[in-house]
C-alpha cells in the first residue's frame, strides 16, 4: 500500500500541473475538464485514478474500464496523438461541437462524453433559432421570441394585419378599420364605428350641437338611433352622440350619464355634452373681441376671457378645448388641437 500511495502522489502531482488545482469537490473543477474527472486532494484528475495501476485489485477498479460520468457514454479514442498519447484536452479535439474533449494523461487516452444540453454549437444562419446541443446533437429550436408564420403573431385585434417577416412579428393597423367611435373621430366631422363591419361611417343625422327636437334628428337618425338630443335649456337643444368615455367625444365635450353625472368606464346610457353647459359657448371660442365682456354673454361663458383679440376658455387638458385649439398656459389658444 505504501507503493500505491507513492504512485497516487506522483499521478496527482503530474495531473495537477496539467489540469490545475480545484477546490474541495468535483463541481469545482474547471468546466472544460469537469466531465469524467474528479477533485482529488485539491487537484482535478480523471475518475478512478488507480485504474491500470498495481493496486487496481485492492481498490476493486477494472483496469480496462474508462472513466465515466452521468453526461453520457464515454469512449476512448482509437487513434492517439503522435508521441504516445495525450497530455491535455487540446490533444483530444475530435471536431464535434456536442462532445467534450477530455484527456487521461496517466494512460494517454482521449475521452469524448456527451456535452451538456444548451452547449452552443454550429450556427445555422437563421436569426430565429437557437444553436445548442440537445442529447449530444446540434439542434436549432425556434426561439420563443421568434415567429414562423402569421398565426404566431395574432394579437387578437381584428383591426390589425398580423404578419411574420424574418422571424419578427408586425401588427399594422388597417386605417379603414375601427373598434370604437374614438377610432373614427377627426376635426371637421364626427363619424362613428359600425361594430358589425368594424368600419367608420358618417351618420346621416346632425353633427354634435346641431339643432334638434328628439334623438331621431341626430346621428344615426330614426327611432333606433343610439345618439342623443341634449336639452341645455328650454330653447336650446343640441345633437350629441353615444360614448364610452371622453375619447369618443369631440374636443370641448365630455362623456356624461343621463342621470347628470360623469360616465363610469363601460357604463351604458352615456352621451357627449358640452363641458361649458351649452353649444353657444363652444361656438364663442375663437370669435374676435376687444375686451372680455364681449366673450361672456352666453350660457357657460362666465369664465371666458379675451386673449390676444380672441375669445377663449380656461382649460386643464387638451380635451377641454374645441378642435383647432390647444390647451396652453391654462387657456384654449388657436393651434393644432
Amino acid at each position: 500500500m505504501r507503493e500505491a500511495r507513492i504512485w497516487i502522489v506522483v499521478v496527482v502531482a503530474a495531473v495537477g500541473m496539467t489540469l490545475g488545482a480545484c477546490g474541495g469537490s468535483a463541481d469545482e473543477c474547471s468546466p472544460q475538464y469537469r466531465s469524467g474527472f474528479e477533485c482529488y486532494y485539491g487537484v482535478c484528475i480523471p475518475a478512478n485514478p488507480d485504474a491500470g495501476g498495481e493496486t487496481a485489485g485492492e481498490t476493486g477498479t477494472d483496469a480496462d474500464t474508462p472513466p465515466h460520468d452521468d453526461a453520457g457514454p464515454v469512449e476512448a479514442t482509437e487513434t492517439l496523438p503522435e508521441g504516445g498519447g495525450c497530455v491535455s484536452a487540446m490533444d483530444c479535439d475530435d471536431g464535434v461541437a456536442c462532445t467534450q474533449d477530455l484527456c487521461d494523461p496517466a494512460s494517454g487516452d482521449c475521452y469524448h462524453p456527451t456535452a451538456p444540453d444548451d452547449t452552443p454549437c454550429e450556427d445555422d444562419g437563421d436569426p430565429c433559432t437557437q444553436d445548442v446541443c440537445l442529447d449530444g446533437t446540434c439542434a436549432h429550436p425556434v426561439a420563443a421570441t421568434c415567429c414562423t408564420g402569421p398565426a404566431d403573431c395574432d394579437d387578437a385585434n381584428l383591426c390589425t394585419d398580423d404578419t411574420c417577416e424574418a422571424g419578427l412579428c408586425t401588427n399594422a393597423w388597417r386605417p379603414e378599420c375601427c373598434t370604437r367611435d374614438a377610432d373614427c373621430l377627426a376635426p371637421g366631422h364626427v363619424w362613428e364605428c359600425d361594430l358589425e363591419t368594424m368600419t367608420c361611417y358618417d351618420p346621416p343625422g346632425g353633427e354634435p350641437c346641431a339643432d334638434c327636437m328628439t334623438r331621431r334628428d341626430c346621428g344615426d337618425g330614426g327611432d333606433g338611433s343610439d345618439d342623443w338630443c341634449v336639452i341645455y335649456d328650454w330653447t336650446h337643444h343640441g345633437c350629441s352622440k353615444d360614448c364610452l368615455d371622453d375619447l369618443d367625444c369631440p374636443g370641448a365635450y365630455r362623456c356624461w350619464n343621463e342621470s347628470d353625472r360623469a360616465c363610469a368606464a363601460g357604463e351604458s346610457g352615456c352621451y357627449c355634452v358640452s363641458r361649458f353647459g351649452g353649444c353657444d359657448a363652444i361656438a364663442t371660442i375663437g370669435l374676435p373681441c376687444e375686451d372680455s365682456g364681449a366673450c361672456t354673454g352666453c350660457t357657460g361663458c362666465d369664465a371666458f376671457t379675451c386673449n390676444g383679440g380672441t375669445c377663449t376658455a380656461p382649460c386643464e387638458v387638451q380635451q377641454d378645448c374645441p378642435w383647432g385649439f390647444s390647451c396652453e398656459g391654462g387657456l384654449c389658444v388657436r393651434g393644432d388641437g
